[in-house]
């Protein structure tokens, strides 16, 4: 009698004793293998998933603090324009209009006199203090001095003289009024005031 056993008894032998009959030690490995390799990918796509987030939230990060500056940024041009709008500046042409002999001819006090009366002569029509208040004067100052002195009877230097204390006495009584020589050129005033710029002109309140 054979001692082989059936092939019957063979598969139930190893059913009973090591489970299914196809789990040989070989293919439990190649299982434990899979499962790790399953794992490795999976901690390896969470590493990349968490770097994404964090690029995420970085970039939200970013874009909150680009929010903040702009926004700063926008809140300053704002005021500034607001600060704008609340002023009025005046251009005068001092060749054609002029303050009275009497101011001019008392010098650095008729200048911070006449500066008061402007002052207060824009303060009741555009209600305006006087640090909003912004004053050019322009003219050829040596040809007024001379032409002054001429019809108001004074020593062509001692006019001169006057009109330099004048024009101090003006210029250092407020902090944005000012007489400027406009230079020796023919109608250099009106040349300087069709060279202000466009923009600014927006800003001027025309008697």
């Amino acid at each position: 009698m054979s001692l082989a056993l059936a092939p019957k008894l063979q598969l139930k032998l190893r059913t009973d004793l090591g489970g299914p009959s196809y789990s040989t030690f070989a293919e439990k490995q190649n299982l434990y293998a899979k499962k790790q390799s399953d794992l490795t990918r999976i901690e390896a796509d969470e590493k990349c998933y968490q770097s994404w987030i964090s690029a995420i939230r970085d970039d939200i990060h970013g874009r909150s603090e680009n929010f903040k500056r702009l926004k700063l940024e926008y809140d300053n041009l704002a005021s500034r324009l607001q600060s704008d709008a609340e002023r009025v500046v005046i251009l005068i042409d001092g060749d054609g209009c002029i303050f009275s002999a009497d101011s001019v001819n008392r010098g650095n006090k008729g200048g911070t006199e006449a500066a008061d009366k402007l002052c207060s002569l824009i303060l009741d029509k555009f209600n305006m203090r006087e640090e909003n208040q912004h004053v050019f004067i322009y003219f050829n100052k040596r040809k007024l001095a001379d032409t002054m002195g001429t019809n108001w009877d004074v020593r062509q230097d001692v006019m001169r003289g006057r009109l330099d204390s004048f024009v101090r006495g003006f210029n250092g009584r407020y902090r944005n009024f000012n007489i400027i020589d406009a230079g020796g050129d023919k109608q250099a005033a009106d040349t300087k005031l069709l060279g202000i710029p466009a923009p600014f002109l927006s800003l001027f309140s025309p008697f």
